[in-house]
Order: C-alpha cells, then structure tokens, then sequence
C-alpha cells in the first residue's frame, strides 16, 4: 500500500510545534479514518471523565474529529481541561504520526500502514459495517504486537481507558510495541 514518503521521518519536536503542544508530554493521536468516526469521537469524549488530575496534566492530543463532531469534541477536552490540538482533518499526516505515542484509531489499511511506516503503537476500534476486513486487519497488527483492539460493540470509556493506562504508563512496552508495529511497514 503506497503511503507518503515523509511519514515516519517528521521531527517530534517540530510536529509538536506546529501544533503548539509540548515535545516531552505524552500524545495520544485519535483519528477515525478519512471521515472521522462520530463512535471513536463519542468514546474518547466519554473517556476523559475517568482520567486523573494527574494523567489530565500529563496527557495531550491530536484529535482528528471529522466534519461532524468537532463542536462536541471542543467542549469535551474544554469541560475537562485537558490540552488538545484538534481539526477536522489533516494533510499532513505526517506531523501527526511524529508527535504520537499511541494512536486510538479506526483499522483500515492506509492508517495501519501510516501507523507501521511511523511505528506508533495503537489501540483500535474496527469500523464495524466493513465486511470484517478492519477487524482482520487489527487482528494482524495485535498478532505481531504492534497494538491491541476492541470491538466497537464492546467499547466502552473504562475499557478504552484501561488499554490507554496500560500503554501511556510504560515507555518500554510502547517502545516495544512500536518496533512490533514497524515491522508491518
């Protein structure tokens, strides 16, 4: 699958300043395909009440909401103070993939093989009326330790919380994961 040849060679700290973020917080980059996803959207937004003071100040986001859902999502990371980049869509993938520590995304080929090229660890919600490619597709990417997925019918925000707590708390399972991701590329 042919993907941008800048992915996955964007500095962090450029990326981080082109979105006004901090280089050294961790950053979770949710993106629910080309369109965005209203259910990815829903479940972060709902995510954010379960998250400690603490993770709040340490976390950040890109948060790539889709035409429909940006209002929602504003006034979600507004209520809960956490720091937030966030747009419709974006051309340049590239910086995005080069701020992430952990993506929360939809399972398609061309973000897994963003993802791969960029080696960013993921938890992902497969699109559920795909004809199961995207849950075979995350599958494969949870098969080589490259991430870990749920189905959306069984999604809910403690659940995505907990799978976000275990790869936000440990740099070394993210590293490794990454790494597992790459070798997809």
């Amino acid at each position: 699958l042919p993907i941008r040849s800048t992915i996955g060679r964007a500095s962090r700290e450029d990326a981080a300043r082109q979105f006004g973020l901090d280089p050294r917080a961790l950053t979770l980059l949710i993106l629910g395909g080309s369109q965005g996803s209203q259910a990815v959207n829903r479940l972060v937004c709902d995510m954010w009440s379960g998250v400690s003071e603490a993770e709040r100040q340490a976390w950040q986001c890109v948060h790539l909401t889709g035409s429909r859902d940006g209002a929602m999502v504003s006034r979600a990371y507004g209520a809960h103070h956490v720091r937030c980049w966030m747009a419709p869509y974006l051309t340049d993938m590239a910086l995005a993939y080069a701020v992430a520590d952990v993506a929360i995304a939809r399972a398609g080929a061309s973000t897994i093989a963003e993802l791969a090229a960029a080696r960013v660890p993921a938890v992902f919600i497969p699109y559920p009326h795909a004809n199961g490619h995207q849950r075979v597709n995350a599958q494969l990417v949870e098969s080589v330790g490259g991430g870990v997925w749920m189905e959306e019918a069984e999604a809910t925000p403690a659940r995505l919380l907990s799978m976000v707590r275990q790869l936000t708390s440990d740099a070394r399972l993210r590293r490794m994961m990454g790494t597992q991701m790459g070798t997809l590329a």
